[in-house]
């Protein structure tokens, strides 16, 4: 007796289990000489990959080792916060400021209810 798995009615999925066949010998070569001709012609391209990204590498293990450094040291911490939180914060202020003075030349232009006398 035996089950076959059957999602709609009438089809059958008996095909897509076929049994796997060993490779024979002069297959398992080719094979072999194909994935070499295949690493041969992708080895320069590996390299160049590996020279374009050592520089990232070291500028990232730079800074893996300063920020190690800056842990130990609290006001240095700060110092180096501020520092790229400066051109952030100047930022707000040349987006903000602008409208800031559109209010104010509102205000005095509206003017300041004067006190009853």
């Amino acid at each position: 007796m035996s089950a076959t798995l059957n999602i709609r009615i009438g089809h059958d999925y008996a095909a897509f289990r076929t049994p796997f066949t060993p490779l024979t010998g002069p297959q398992r070569r080719v094979l072999q000489a194909l994935k070499n001709v295949a690493l041969f012609l992708a080895a320069p391209f590996i390299g160049l990959a590996y020279i374009a990204l050592t520089p990232f590498v070291g500028l990232g293990f730079i800074a893996w080792m300063a920020a190690r450094a800056l842990l130990q040291h609290k006001t240095a911490l700060r110092r180096v916060g501020l520092l790229i939180a400066a051109p952030f914060i100047g930022l707000a202020f040349i987006v903000l400021l602008p409208f800031a003075g559109l209010v104010t030349l509102a205000a005095v232009a509206v003017g300041t209810p004067t006190p009853a006398q």
